[in-house]
């Protein structure tokens, strides 16, 4: 089960530099990096990037930055003195380093491409948990998915998407693994140099162009009104969390409390208990605009659940929210965990429906304790979250990335063997000796729906004899028919369509 291997992986070691064979180090000068985002500027992931980069631009390396669509949208954060570009501008790069941010399918093929062509190393971000998430997502076990084989898992998994298999292996081929809270480098392969990026505060959405009551009057929220503000999207990873917090607003607005709602980010799902409150829905929202909302806000509120989503992931407006000097609160997970409660932020230790109640009720009744946990959350923002401090670890990390692994490291094998042997070995193996055609291939059907339901078995082998088949070619052709049958039906039997392409990536005979 998932929370099995999570709290066995909780009770490993943090590894860092160390193991038993440590890959060398990376002997080349690192001049030129190419950070990849899986999103364009309107998500955080890419500002990220963005704020690495000019960091690191500003100390004297040479920093690029691919964006799958729409490199144009970094307008919206700043004009950068270093080129950003579109996946297929930067697949001709050959830069000294590759630094992936995440190992999601649409980055990973175009790190794949890059590190390919021009045999640097590469370095993986990781952002969360992403097993988690997938399992969420696709509505099945993260055993289930992991034991498919990859290009089944290819007509499965979207771009946005990490690959149960192909995503792993990637982060097992890298040179490095740099991560936005402690917790995933529990994830990172051992014997390779890992760093803490945290992200920071983003200073330019401290100063909004506007003022805080023509931001409520546009929102319709009235001077006796108590503002709640969350700005991100709700999935199937969070939808829970969010319940509890529709729930907890609507129960206060029953009570009397005037409580608003203003959120930002889509809604990939729209669970119906989610209408129940007052709700200012904004949608996608510049950085411009999130500016105001923070100004206009009176409490800024994350919720989440400790589990195997929350624990390991760094919001990225936390940084924001406390900077804003509004009162946050939040639940002990991830940042919550360095903060103190009723400090620095009311930190909540489940997040349940009436724990955010009670938090909300009381930061309207006590406006002075609002104020004093505000003041104090920014003092924690402007010490312990800033971009200078972050990009240290990632130029420490790049001095130490190890040397990249042979290229063909990067390619995983099919999952299926189907072996000739000689007649003189046959019974040795156990082979299936060729009698009849369709006999033959029945036969070897059944071998091959064996092999694959055993569990743990990542290339499945079936040893066949052509021994009794009237010409190799004949042999040749009903065994791959046999093979493909039995792929074919042992999918099917797990509710997966196969495509034919697929199949033939699923058999190979020797």
């Amino acid at each position: 089960m998932l929370a099995d291997a999570l709290a066995w992986a909780e009770n490993r070691p943090r590894r860092i530099h160390a193991d038993a064979n440590p890959r060398p180090r990376f002997r080349r000068p690192i001049e030129n990096v190419l950070l990849i985002s899986h999103c364009d500027f309107t998500g955080n992931s890419a500002v990220h990037a963005y704020k690495i980069a000019s960091e690191l631009h500003a100390r004297g390396l040479s920093a690029a930055i691919a964006v799958p669509d729409d490199p144009e949208t970094v307008g919206q954060i700043g004009r950068p003195p270093f080129r950003v570009l579109s996946y297929a501008e930067a697949s001709t790069l050959r830069p000294d380093l590759v630094h992936a941010f995440t190992p999601r399918e649409r980055v990973r093929k175009l790190a794949t491409q890059v590190v390919t062509a021009s045999g640097c190393p590469f370095v993986v971000h990781l952002e969360d948990n992403d097993r988690a998430i997938l399992a969420a997502e696709l509505a099945r076990s993260s055993e289930d998915l992991e034991a498919l084989p990859a290009v089944v898992l290819d007509g499965v998994i979207r771009d946005g998407q990490v690959h149960p298999i192909r995503g792993p292996h990637f982060v097992r081929q890298a040179s490095g693994v740099s991560a936005v809270i402690e917790r995933l480098l529990e994830l990172a392969p051992a014997g390779i140099p890992t760093a803490v990026v945290t992200p920071g505060v983003d200073e330019d959405l401290l100063e909004p162009a506007r003022s805080r009551d023509d931001v409520r009057a546009d929102l319709r929220i009235g001077p006796g009104d108590f503002a709640v503000l969350y700005t991100g999207t709700i999935h199937a990873a969070n939808a829970d969390d969010m319940r509890s917090l529709y729930g907890a607003l609507a129960r206060l607005r029953a009570d009397g409390h005037p409580v608003v709602l203003v959120k930002t980010g889509w809604n990939a799902i729209d669970p119906p208990e989610l209408e129940s409150a007052a709700v200012r829905e904004l949608g996608w929202t510049s950085r411009d605009a999130l500016s105001g909302l923070l100004g206009a806000a009176d409490v800024l509120v994350q919720p989440g659940r400790p589990g195997p989503f929350n624990d390991y992931r760094f919001p990225a407006k936390l940084p924001d929210y406390l900077a804003s000097g509004k009162p946050v609160v939040l639940t002990r997970t991830n940042l919550g965990l360095k903060l103190r409660n009723g400090r620095e932020a009311i930190v909540l230790d489940e997040g349940t429906e009436e724990q955010i109640y009670d938090a909300i009720a009381s930061l309207r009744r006590d406006p002075r304790r609002a104020r004093e946990l505000g003041a104090q959350g920014r003092a924690f923002a402007f010490r312990e979250l800033r971009w200078p401090a972050s990009v240290d670890e990632v130029e420490a990390l790049y001095r130490d990335v190890t040397e990249p692994p042979p290229l063909a490291a990067l390619e995983l094998p099919p999952p299926v063997r189907v072996v000739a042997v000689s007649s003189a070995r046959a019974s040795e193996k156990g082979a299936l000796v060729f009698t009849r055609r369709s006999e033959y291939e029945t036969a070897l059907r059944q071998l091959v729906l064996r092999a694959l339901a055993q569990d743990g078995v990542r290339e499945p082998v079936v040893y066949a004899d052509p021994r009794g088949a009237p010409s190799n070619v004949a042999w040749l052709k009903a065994t791959r028919a046999g093979a493909r049958d039995g792929v074919r039906q042992f999918y099917a039997s797990r509710g997966l369509r196969v495509s034919k392409r697929a199949v033939e990536k699923l058999v190979r005979i020797d």
